[in-house]
């Protein structure tokens, strides 16, 4: 099993993949989710939205574009400062890990990469806001929201 990994992650490095997990991740498979802490770390943002719309990618054919109006900012890029909305992006296909929004619902969102590319999967503690009140209550408390 090891090798046969081993093999997969070479070719997609021979691809040229930008995203070694997305290459290798045919069939999604998540450990488990990280705990908050570790999470918080791993993200380049963490903030509650809610899903104003989403569409496929023009640019990245296999991701869908969500839009998310925020509410509440724990953990934010100076380069976003002023965004009142923000696009994240997850793979199109559950089997590769894409998380599932719904238009008009909220969520507290953990999204890595930079401004232009901010990725969300399923693996991420990412959670509609209505199963996320306990991860919530802890930012609150250990984290003093960015402005």
């Amino acid at each position: 099993m090891k090798f046969a990994c081993r093999l997969l992650f070479a070719f997609c490095l021979v691809l040229g993949a930008g995203d070694i997990f997305t290459c290798a991740a045919q069939n999604c498979s998540c450990p488990k989710k990280p705990e908050l802490e570790e999470a918080y770390a791993d993200s380049a943002v963490v903030f509650l939205g809610q899903v104003e719309n989403q569409e496929d990618s023009v640019l990245r054919p296999e991701f869908i574009e969500v839009r998310l109006a925020v509410q509440r900012k724990f953990k934010w890029m100076s380069e976003l400062a002023s965004s009142q909305s923000i696009v994240v992006y997850t793979p199109s296909e559950q089997g590769r890990c894409g998380y599932t929004f719904q238009n008009g619902f909220d969520y507290l969102v953990f999204a890595k990469g930079n401004p232009a590319y901010l990725r969300v999967d399923s693996c991420s503690r990412t959670n509609v806001i209505e199963n996320s009140q306990l991860d919530r209550e802890k930012l609150q408390r250990l984290i003093k929201p960015a402005k």
